[in-house]
């Protein structure tokens, strides 16, 4: 009968810490860059020409820095869970540690000391790990019964996904801007494409355009298309990339990605119409979504397209490297 009871309540408890985890899992983002950085992405960014090395470096920073934005609360809470900790493991070791014993100055010094081993002790113990995590659930979900936290949470997550997007599209326009300027006669290429030309709609460079440029635009040619049409949306980046390089078949699989376009009208919902449902977003992306709510999104969602934008942004990059090697 106790062996039932012991069964019974290991079995509640371990319901109860998976129940805990799956709840802040639905509000919070609890990840960091390291652990969702895309290994081939960091390979081919580190062997592209030397002219786009700086986009490529920046589009991985972004999206590191657009991980460790979202995971502002987490590491928050982490951080002042530990601080917690090691908090009640100096006040332990205080009581035991006697001013007679050390003196004053010292016993604080050796109280320290000590915690500080205990704390790093238990960072090697998985049930003391196990300890932290629950206290670091209870700590946000606790959080999380604030109305004002609920709704900053919510908006974080949304401008989480402003971000990701943005360092894709960052990446685009630089990769473009650069390439075209350091290889002038690929702008023929693209200006030989119906689609391309429309959405530049280039007759002639204008005056002001040529003032800006100090009416010089040797190595300048990528600049002045992307003044033209700054490749802020998913559509013109495919027009463009595919102009560029019209067999890159894996390119042209990776922007006709669903999630993609989805996380590109996510991104206009939330920048364009105060994240507010409309006709227009249900039109364009097939969600069954009730007119006039707030787009909601979750930890989840997010983790997806940080997946997805770095994938990406590798085809890119490996694309370019080839148009590189194969022009002149």
């Amino acid at each position: 009968m106790h062996g039932e009871t012991v069964t019974t309540n290991v079995k509640k408890s371990v319901r109860k810490k998976k129940d805990l985890r799956q709840k802040v899992k639905r509000y919070f983002l609890a990840a960091n860059a390291k652990s969702v950085e895309n290994q081939r992405l960091k390979k081919i960014a580190a062997k592209v020409p030397v002219a786009i090395k700086p986009a490529a470096s920046a589009f991985v920073a972004n999206v590191a820095g657009a991980v460790s934005t979202i995971c502002i609360p987490f590491t928050m809470a982490l951080s002042s869970t530990q601080r917690w900790r090691y908090n009640q493991l100096y006040i332990a070791e205080r009581i035991r540690i006697t001013d007679e014993e050390f003196g004053a100055k010292k016993a604080e010094a050796e109280a320290r000391s000590r915690a500080e081993k205990r704390i790093a002790d238990e960072v090697k113990s998985k049930d003391a790990i196990e300890k932290l995590g629950l206290a670091l659930c209870d700590f946000l979900l606790h959080m999380h019964s604030n109305p004002e936290v609920v709704e900053a949470s919510a908006e974080l997550l949304r401008q989480g996904a402003v971000l990701i997007w943005g360092a894709l599209e960052t990446l685009a326009r630089d990769i473009f801007e650069s390439t075209i300027n350091a290889k002038p006669l690929l702008a023929k290429r693209v200006l030989d494409s119906p689609e391309c030309r429309k959405l530049f709609q280039i007759k002639a460079i204008d005056f002001d355009t040529l003032a800006k440029f100090n009416f010089d635009v040797s190595g300048r040619i990528g600049s002045i298309l992307v003044q033209l049409h700054d490749l802020s949306n998913l559509p013109a980046i495919k027009v463009i990339f595919g102009a560029l390089s019209p067999s890159s078949s894996k390119l042209r699989s990776a922007l006709s990605s669903k999630n993609l376009w989805i996380l590109n009208q996510r991104r206009h919902l939330i920048v364009h119409n105060r994240s507010i449902v409309d006709q227009r977003y249900i039109e364009n992306t097939g969600e069954r979504l009730r007119l006039g709510q707030k787009l909601l999104l979750e930890p989840k969602d997010l983790l997806g397209y940080i997946s997805l934008v770095q994938e990406v942004g590798a085809e890119i990059l490996e694309t370019t490297n080839n148009i590189w090697k194969t022009s002149t």
